[in-house]
């Protein structure tokens, strides 16, 4: 199941799990004790997940699923995770028939949901329960592929698997009104897109291994862009860094590519291509202060990339595997001490990337027991240093 924990330099002889299940603790002659931090797995089958979102207003995550119906788990506890959805075909009336294509808006009060051929909005400020907001939009002649908030909240883009773009008026989410024509994908049949943080710029993918630079800053108006290429195959995910300086995405080409967007009319490809995936990179996500990067590919294993230095990323080493399917979605928690992960056989799993999550919630539960007595018989030859001081 998954790769091997090899960071002890000596023979590892003893092993023992926490009692919730989620850390493993190895000791080994290299007289090193490791504490490995497993995910938490949440509740439910969320089957194909599709999107998944962190509430920025309050500790949920919704999910996008192929079952048409939004997953809602609550992490006010994130080491339990409690489902609050069904999680069935057919939805009970609490819950609402969203599509796998969401979004929640910058402030958390208005979810987007792509069902088919309609734009659903819904008003999230009571989740899990999702109250329509106004008469679905209607106008796209194919399945929704994604829906996108602007960073202002007043502009919705939505994008079907033709490739046409359509960008909505939602300062008033009851009567939503379509900003402009329809934006044509043909030939390039758009996939992907993503908003800069200043709502400025958007970004599509296309199946001819391009990306388009939209500028929307008069969404009434939007005007063609600068073209990245670069990929060998065609571009799955898009993602900007919270300053909006980088574009990061990620191709059927086993690959995920920065650029460099500052100027979005003279974009840069930014160092070499990240690769390591043995297959498509489907879904990629930037964390909030813009350090780490997460990919995830049909490989099953999501992969972490340290961008502090954007020209040079390196390889964090610690990939993230389990999953048993592609990993099709990824999405950092609001304060970045976690990542969710979702695949297309149904399982979401979070991961918890601070270890200080994992030593406060140890000590919690051990409540100090590890006396000096303890530690001469266990670490004999080592200074007393307990942990949980």
């Amino acid at each position: 199941m998954g790769r091997p924990l090899n960071s002890h330099t000596a023979p590892v002889n003893a092993v023992a799990f926490h009692p919730d299940g989620q850390t493993l603790a190895s000791g080994a002659d290299d007289r090193a004790i490791m504490l490995w931090t497993l995910p938490t797995a949440l509740p439910g089958n969320a089957e194909g997940a599709f999107t998944l979102a962190f509430s920025p207003r309050s500790p949920f995550l919704v999910a996008g699923t192929a079952l048409g119906v939004a997953s809602v788990w609550t992490l006010k506890d994130p080491f339990r995770p409690r489902l609050l959805t069904t999680n069935t075909a057919k939805p009970s009336p609490t819950e609402a028939e969203t599509g796998p294509a969401i979004a929640l808006s910058p402030d958390g009060r208005i979810l987007a949901g792509g069902n088919k051929l309609t734009v659903g909005l819904w008003k999230a400020t009571d989740l899990p329960h999702l109250t329509p907001l106004g008469k679905p939009l209607t106008g796209h002649t194919a399945t929704l592929q994604a829906v996108r908030f602007s960073p202002d909240g007043h502009t919705l883009a939505s994008l079907d698997q033709r490739g046409t773009m359509r960008l909505w008026d939602v300062t008033d989410p009851r009567h939503a009104t379509p900003l402009s024509s329809p934006l044509p994908g043909q030939p390039e049949t758009n996939n992907a897109l993503a908003f800069s943080p200043d709502g400025r710029t958007l970004a599509t993918a296309n199946r001819l291994h391009h990306i388009r630079l939209w500028n929307v800053t008069d969404p009434t108006h939007p005007r063609h862009g600068q073209v990245l290429k670069g990929h060998t195959d065609m571009v799955s995910s898009l993602a900007f860094t919270p300053d909006g300086q980088t574009l990061v995405s990620g191709g059927h080409d086993g690959k995920a590519r920065l650029w460099d967007v500052a100027n979005p009319d003279n974009p840069k490809a930014l160092g070499k291509p990240l690769t390591g995936h043995a297959g498509d990179v489907l879904t990629v996500a930037v964390s909030k202060d813009a350090h780490l990067l997460a990919t995830g590919g049909r490989d099953t294993v999501v992969q972490l990339w340290d961008i502090t230095d954007r020209a040079h990323p390196t390889y964090v080493d610690r990939s993230l595997t389990g999953h048993r399917d592609p990993v099709s979605a990824l999405a950092f928690s609001p304060d970045g001490r976690s990542l969710a992960s979702g695949s297309l056989e149904g399982s979401v799993w979070l991961w918890h990337l601070d270890s200080r999550d994992n030593k406060h919630r140890i000590c919690n539960t051990t409540r100090n027991a590890l006396t000096r007595d303890a530690w001469q018989q266990h670490l004999t030859g080592l200074a007393f240093a307990p942990p949980c001081t």
